[in-house]
C-alpha cells in the first residue's frame, strides 16, 4: 500500500469516478474503474458510504461486452475483497469470459475473495495452469509462489511471463530485476509491456533495469511506448536528462493511446513554468479528447517545483554550453545509448616518460589492428582509452574487442578492462571531434578500476544484456560475479573474467587515482 491520500484528493477521485462510470463509453468506464483501483490501492479511508457507492456504480458494468472493462472489474473486485462477488466470478469463468488473460484476472480475484479458488476451477472444469497459479499471488500470497516463479522463468509461456512483470511491480512474489530486464527484450510486445509496467511500479527500479534505450522506443509498438513513457518520467531527473527527447516524443507520437500514456506520465513529475507552458501548448493543438483530459489532469496533479529547483533545472537545460565549454566550442549535443570499453594500462604512472610513450604507441597500434574499432569513438585518457559504440548493432563490440585485446596484448603489457552500457551526451565539436559526457562513461571507468591486472570486468547491465547472450565467448563459465564498493561508497554488481580462465590474479593495479 502507498501512503494514504489527502481527503481532498480522495474526494476529487470519487467525483471523477462517479462521472466516468456513468458514461456509456467503454474507454471512460475503464478509466473510472482504473481510478477505483488507484483509490483502493492508496490505502486511503474512503468510509463505508463511499465504498458502498463504488460497489453500486461498478455493478452496472459487471456484464460489460468490453474486454478491458471486464479485466479491470476483476481487479477492482479483488481490491474490494468482497466475498459476495464469488458467484459472479464463477459464472464469468464458466459461461461468459473466455479471454485467456481476463480469466487469469478473474482467478486472481477469486483467490482473494473465495475460500479456495482451486475448488472453483474444478467446478467450472478448468485446469490449474501456470498462469492461474501465478495470478493467484497478485492479492493473496500463495504457498507455491516461489515454485511458480521458477517454473515460469524457464517456461515458454508469454502469459506467465506477463504475470511475472505484474507480480514484480506490486512486489507480490520473489522476482529478481535481472529477470524483468530480460523480459523487456522479449519478442512478445505484451510481455515487454507488462515488464515495463512492473519496473514503473517499483520504487527501487529505474530506467537502467530496462533493456530498451529511450532513443530506440519509437520503433516499438504503441502498447510498449505508452508504458515506457511513464517509466521514463517516473524519475524527475529524466525530465532533465532527456528533455529534448521527451519533447520529440510529443511531436512525433502518432498513436493516441501512446500519447495519452505520455500525457499521464507528466503527472508523475514536478513541472517548471517552462514545462507547464509546453504542455499547455500541446493541449491546444491536441485532437484526441482522451489525451486532452490526461493533460488537464497532469497539469492539475503535478506540483510546482520550488524556485531553487527551477533555477537548477534551468541552468542545466539552458546554460549547458558553459558546462561543456572548450576552446573549439560546441555545435551540437544529443543523448545516445553507449556501449563502452575502458582500457587501463596497469602501472603506467610508474614508467619513465619514454617508456610511457612507447607503451602508449603500442596501445594505439594494437587498437588500430582490431576489427570494428574504427566504428567506435576513442577518448584518450592519461593511462589508457575508452572506446564508445553508439549503434545497437555494435552492442557486442566492447566484449569482442576486450577478448581480442587480452589475447594480443597479454604478453606486451599488463592491462585491465571495464565494460558497461548506458546513456551519455554525445557532443559534436566545431573541429569535427566528438566528446561524450555522462554517468555511463564514469561507470565504465569504475568497472575498469575494479578489475585486477589481465581481467575484464563487466557491469551487471552489460553482462546480462550482452555477455550472457553472446555465443562467441566460449569461456563464459570463467565469469565470476560479485559486489564491489566504488566511489562514494556505492555497491554495484560486477562480473569478472580472467583471460587465462583462472581465479582473479593479484591486484597490481595502479592506485594513483580514480577515473571519472
Amino acid at each position: 500500500m502507498n501512503d494514504p491520500w489527502h481527503p481532498r484528493k480522495v474526494q476529487r477521485y470519487l467525483t471523477r469516478i462517479r462521472r466516468l462510470l456513468a458514461s456509456d463509453d467503454p474507454r471512460h468506464i475503464k478509466s473510472g474503474i482504473q481510478l477505483v483501483c488507484d483509490l483502493l490501492e492508496s490505502g486511503s479511508d474512503i468510509g463505508a458510504g463511499a465504498a458502498n457507492g463504488l460497489r453500486s456504480s461498478l455493478s452496472a458494468h459487471l456484464l460489460s461486452d468490453d474486454v478491458l472493462v471486464r479485466r479491470w472489474m476483476y481487479k477492482a473486485i479483488a481490491l474490494l475483497g468482497d466475498g459476495n462477488y464469488c458467484s459472479y466470478l464463477e459464472s464469468q469463468l464458466k459461461l461468459h469470459d473466455f479471454i485467456e488473460e481476463n480469466r487469469t484476472w478473474a482467478v486472481a480475484a477469486l483467490a482473494t475473495v473465495s475460500e479456495n479458488y482451486r475448488t472453483v476451477l474444478q467446478r467450472v472444469d478448468d485446469d490449474l495452469s501456470l498462469s492461474y497459479r501465478l495470478s493467484a499471488n497478485m492479492f493473496t500470497r500463495q504457498a507455491d509462489a516461489l515454485r511458480s516463479v521458477k517454473e515460469a522463468s524457464n517456461a515458454d509461456d508469454p502469459l506467465a511471463h506477463q504475470w511475472l512483470g505484474l507480480l514484480f511491480g506490486d512486489q507480490r512474489a520473489p522476482i529478481d530485476s535481472s529477470l524483468i530486464r530480460e523480459l523487456t527484450s522479449s519478442a512478445d510486445p505484451a510481455v515487454v509491456e507488462y515488464a515495463i509496467w512492473g519496473l514503473r511500479k517499483r520504487p527501487d527500479a529505474n530506467l537502467n533495469a530496462c533493456s530498451i534505450g529511450p532513443q530506440d522506443i519509437l520503433s516499438y509498438p504503441p502498447n510498449v511506448r505508452r508504458w515506457f513513457y511513464r517509466l521514463v518520467l517516473s524519475d524527475q531527473l529524466n525530465l532533465i536528462i532527456y528533455r529534448d527527447l521527451v519533447q520529440r516524443w510529443v511531436y512525433v507520437e502518432s498513436d493516441s493511446k501512446a500519447r495519452e500514456g505520455l500525457a499521464i506520465a507528466f503527472g508523475q513529475v514536478s513541472l517548471t513554468p517552462e514545462w507547464r507552458t509546453f504542455l499547455n501548448e500541446w493541449q491546444k493543438t491536441e485532437t484526441d479528447e482522451y489525451v486532452k483530459q490526461a493533460l488537464r489532469v497532469s497539469l492539475r496533479e503535478s506540483q510546482q517545483v520550488k524556485a531553487v529547483a527551477i533555477k537548477r533545472a534551468t541552468a542545466y537545460n539552458r546554460e549547458g554550453a558553459k558546462l561543456f565549454h572548450t576552446p573549439f566550442g560546441r555545435v551540437d549535443q544529443q543523448i545516445k545509448h553507449c556501449y563502452c570499453l575502458a582500457l587501463d594500462i596497469v602501472g603506467f604512472s610508474l614508467l619513465q616518460d619514454d617508456q610511457q610513450l612507447g607503451v602508449f604507441r603500442g596501445m594505439l597500434d594494437t587498437l588500430g589492428d582490431i576489427e570494428h574499432v574504427d566504428r567506435a569513438s576513442c577518448l584518450i585518457t592519461g593511462d589508457g582509452a575508452i572506446l564508445i559504440w553508439t549503434d545497437a548493432a555494435d552492442r557486442a563490440r566492447p566484449l569482442s574487442v576486450a577478448l581480442e585485446l587480452t589475447r594480443i596484448w597479454f604478453q606486451k603489457s599488463s592491462i585491465r578492462i571495464g565494460l558497461h552500457q548506458g546513456h551519455a551526451y554525445e557532443i559534436s565539436m566545431e573541429d569535427g571531434s566528438t566528446q561524450f559526457i555522462g554517468d555511463c562513461i564514469n561507470r565504465t571507468f569504475r568497472c575498469c578500476s575494479a578489475a585486477h591486472s589481465a581481467e575484464i570486468v563487466a557491469s551487471d547491465q552489460y553482462f546480462l544484456d550482452v555477455v550472457k547472450r553472446n555465443q562467441f565467448d566460449d569461456n563464459s563459465a570463467t565469469w565470476k560475479s560479485g559486489v564491489v564498493s566504488i566511489k562514494h561508497g556505492e555497491n554495484i554488481v560486477i562480473h569478472r573474467r580472467s583471460p587465462r580462465g583462472s581465479e582473479a590474479m593479484q591486484n597490481c593495479a595502479d592506485e594513483s587515482g580514480e577515473h571519472g
